[in-house]
């Protein structure tokens, strides 16, 4: 059975897979489990940074299918909100 409240430090960083501007990609392990997921952080320094990552969450959320990446957790700290997704490995996100 999967935690019901993660955060940053119930992950394993194992490497980075992606990292940009507005944020980076982490192949992770949530360390309870030892299942692998892909993080994404994505900064937010101001307002429309912030509901602009909500609103990906909320597709992401809406938009749930085989065909696609599947969201298993989020959470957020001051400056970053994480997206915990599944890995898809030799896959591209």
């Amino acid at each position: 059975m999967e935690p019901p409240n993660v955060c940053y430090d119930s992950f394993e960083m194992i490497e980075e897979l992606d990292g940009g501007a507005q944020g980076r990609t982490y192949f992770v392990k949530l360390k309870e489990t030892g299942i692998s997921y892909a993080m994404k952080s994505v900064k937010y320094m101001k307002k429309s940074d912030k509901e602009r990552a909500e609103k990906e969450i909320a597709q992401m959320k809406k938009f749930e299918s085989k065909f696609t990446v599947r969201l298993v957790y989020t959470f957020q700290d001051r400056t970053d909100m994480f997206l915990i997704m599944e890995y898809c490995e030799k896959g591209d996100l």
